[in-house]
C-alpha cells in the first residue's frame, strides 16, 4: 500500500513501499526514489525471457535440443532421473506481465 499526505496542495508519497503491486505503483514511485524504481524495472525485464517448461518427456532422445529448446535432467534419487523439454521465450507469469507492463513500455521509462 501506498502512502498518499497532501503537502501545500500536492500529493505525496509517504516513503518507498515495500511491494510494487501494479503499474500505476511504478508510476507512483519513480518520482519517491528514480534509481531504486529504474533498477527495479531493470530486474524485471532482465527476468522477463528465460526456459519455461514445455513437459515431461520419455527419454532424453525424445526431446529437441537447439537454440529455443533444451532437455532438462533432474536426478531425483540415484539412478532414478526425468527429462524435461523447455522452451526458451517470454516467462509466464513475469513480473512486468504481473505489473501490466509490456517490455517495450519498461524499456522507455528507464530509458533504453
Amino acid at each position: 500500500m501506498i502512502i498518499i499526505h497532501s503537502v501545500k496542495g500536492e500529493d505525496k508519497m509517504k516513503n518507498y513501499p515495500k511491494h510494487l503491486n501494479t503499474k500505476q505503483d511504478v508510476l507512483n514511485v519513480m518520482s519517491i526514489d528514480k534509481v531504486k524504481t529504474e533498477k527495479f524495472l531493470q530486474n524485471c525485464i532482465d527476468n522477463y525471457y528465460g526456459w519455461n517448461s514445455a513437459g515431461k518427456l520419455e527419454t532424453k532422445e525424445k526431446g529437441i535440443e537447439d537454440d529455443t529448446h533444451r532437455v532438462r535432467t533432474v536426478e531425483l534419487e540415484e539412478e532414478v532421473v526425468e527429462f524435461y523439454q523447455e522452451e526458451y521465450g517470454i516467462l509466464k507469469g513475469n513480473k512486468l506481465t504481473r505489473l501490466g507492463f509490456s517490455l517495450e513500455e519498461a524499456e522507455s521509462l528507464i530509458g533504453k
